[in-house]
């Protein structure tokens, strides 16, 4: 089957309203306020965008503006309810179609209802017929609910109103490959010829969904104009071009342009929980994994992260592990999570395995829900602790132990398998699904990592490298390596992180 993977595009922005200026003094204090409740920083955006939304000599439309723009805050905070009730307070004090856009997508993460998606999206078109972003969203609704044909109408639309936009070429394929694969096949044509990433990915085998997602108003509203402030736009409305470019994998190297639509965002506090297993006392101990758990540590250390590591530990010291890693994540920015040792798939859920995992046999699969560690729970764990972002490197898999020499698996099953990545989070594996993951090349090979570790340690140690376009590198070079000793591994990944995150 091939997989889908949904990545996330941010939304362009809205043009506010010109209005009459302000006296230049409290205009300019008022600007400084405006150019926080626009930014990243959400402690400070977050009070900024308060002081104007509780200036009641302001406009409605204003005080809205900088309500929605305190709610996605809020929301990159993981605050739901306060998101929520801004979302509300800006709808009834102003209604505009960023807003009811916004709350659509606050049920689509939150509720998870179809039906109150619809209603706030409805609400959105009504304001801004041709808002692209909720065209989209809702033909995905629909079309997970099997009404696929009223989807693609949506997405007709979509793709008349913006015929550049490769995200709603792409979701257009997906849908009329449904029931038309020829037709299927030509919007993913032009989506590729819009956007290389999508193209790259195709070339994978694989498809997308582009999510639209709100981005904040940004340009300075018109009762917090100076005259002729350096950043006032051109006066007159304009729609976000959501969608405009898909969130799969850029391409790597100097020349690659960068991605219409995305926000690449450095990450600012970061927190690690590195493992490396090789002391295994049932099954086949490894030789590499512990010295790649040190490796990793020492770079992450070293460019800031503040690191919990652990090797050749037990179900119950992983455990503490975790806790101590859980309890460090706070509001942290980025949540790392690096496995190095035996891995194995159950039911195509990917488990670690602690040092004193008892040997495995046919049939053994309960014994290893009871005795292994959880990917997906680790991740859960993360997210759940205040990782804004999370981001698993799994150097675990891909064959039964007891019968490769020199691999790193485990039983009953060859291969993790795809791990479902929550919103959030990005999970890099050492190898595709069915693949063995080497841990040398051979007898002779001397490198204290395995060869993929041994390939990510200079990327992670490079500055400025996106999350995708290490690993993309990974997957070019780690497949190049392999096939020095005739041998196929290729590192595959599942992105769900909405923007492109900087590691180092």
């Amino acid at each position: 089957m091939v997989p889908s993977v949904r990545n996330v595009i941010l939304a362009a922005l809205l043009t506010a309203p010109w209005g009459l200026a302000a006296a230049p003094a409290a205009a300019q204090a008022a600007q400084e306020d405006w150019m926080r409740c626009r930014g990243s920083d959400a402690a400070a955006a977050i009070e900024a965008c308060t002081r104007i939304a509780d200036t009641a000599t302001l406009s409605a439309e204003t005080r809205a503006r900088a309500l929605f723009n305190r709610a996605v805050a809020h929301g990159s905070r993981k605050d739901r309810d306060r998101q929520k009730a801004d979302l509300d307070a800006s709808i009834r004090l102003h209604p505009t179609a960023s807003a009811y856009f916004g709350r659509g997508l606050w049920h689509r993460d939150v509720t998870r209802s179809a039906e109150r998606q619809i209603a706030d999206y409805d609400a959105a078109l009504a304001l801004d017929p041709q808002l692209v972003g909720a065209l989209m969203n809702k033909a995905t609704v629909l079309g997970d609910a099997g009404r696929t044909r009223e989807a693609i109408a949506l997405l007709d639309r979509a793709v008349a109103a913006e015929p550049a936009n490769a995200g709603a070429w792409n979701n257009r394929g997906n849908l009329n490959g449904r029931v038309d694969r020829a037709a299927g096949q030509r919007d993913w044509n032009r989506a590729g010829k819009l956007d290389a990433n999508l193209a790259d990915l195709y070339k994978q085998g694989m498809r997308t969904v582009v999510i639209s997602a709100s981005a904040k108003f940004l340009d300075v509203p018109g009762d917090l104009q100076v005259a002729k402030a350096p950043d006032a736009p051109a006066p007159g409305p304009s729609r976000p071009e959501t969608g405009a470019a898909a969130a799969p994998p850029p391409t790597t190297g100097n020349t690659a342009a960068p991605v219409a639509g995305t926000v690449v965002q450095r990450a600012g506090r970061r927190v690690a929980l590195v493992i490396g297993n090789n002391d295994y006392a049932h099954i086949d101990r490894l030789e590499r994994a512990v010295s790649d758990a040190d490796a990793v540590a020492r770079v992450l250390t070293a460019i800031g992260y503040d690191v919990r590591k652990g090797t050749n530990l037990d179900r119950s010291a992983i455990n503490r592990l975790v806790a101590e890693f859980e309890a460090a994540i706070g509001n942290a920015d980025v949540a790392l999570i690096y496995y190095a040792g035996h891995g194995v798939s159950i039911d195509n859920a990917g488990y670690i395995l602690p040092v004193d995992m008892p040997k495995v046999s046919a049939g053994a699969a309960g014994l290893i829900r009871d005795e292994a560690v959880s990917i997906d729970a680790l991740i859960q764990r993360a997210r759940r602790a205040g990782g804004a972002k999370v981001v698993a490197i799994i150097d675990a898999c891909r064959e039964n132990p007891f019968t490769v020499e020199g691999a790193r698996g485990g039983a009953p099953t060859r291969g993790l398998g795809r791990i479902e990545s929550q919103s959030g989070t990005f999970v890099l594996m050492s190898a595709g699904y069915g693949q063995l993951a080497l841990d040398r090349l051979s007898k002779t090979d001397r490198d204290p990592n395995s060869i993929f570790t041994r390939r990510l340690i200079p990327l992670l140690q490079k500055p400025g490298l996106t999350h995708l376009q290490i690993a993309k590198q990974l997957q070019r070079e780690v497949r190049d390596l392999a096939q020095s000793v005739k041998h196929v591994q290729q590192p595959a990944f599942y992105d769900e992180i909405a923007e492109d995150v900087v590691l180092n």
